[in-house]
């Protein structure tokens, strides 16, 4: 298991997995989409098998959501407006 010492890096991450998604759509003519969840020990659970429920239901709750999105420790995030770190909920209000 990899430990993830700071949230920047979790969406610096993402920014350029986004990225990578959308040339790939682009240059194969393929819609593709993504949704990622994402928990962190021990934010989220104490056993790996719980911290992989945790995820589970955070990439469900991207799902249900909308396409393009990912949730880390329960917040929702729009991976087209990575670059300006707006959340989806924070867009919302």
């Amino acid at each position: 298991m990899r430990t993830v010492n700071s949230s920047s890096l979790v969406h610096k991450k993402m920014r350029l997995f986004g990225e990578q998604l959308y040339e790939y759509s682009e240059q194969n003519a393929a819609a593709l989409t993504v949704s990622v969840g994402m928990a962190s020990y021990p934010h989220s659970k104490n056993s790996l098998n719980e911290l992989s429920q945790r995820a589970a239901q955070f990439m469900y709750k991207a799902k249900q959501n909308g396409k393009q999105q990912y949730c880390f420790g329960g917040q929702l995030y729009r991976f087209n407006a990575l670059a300006d770190g707006v959340s989806k909920d924070e867009d919302k209000q």
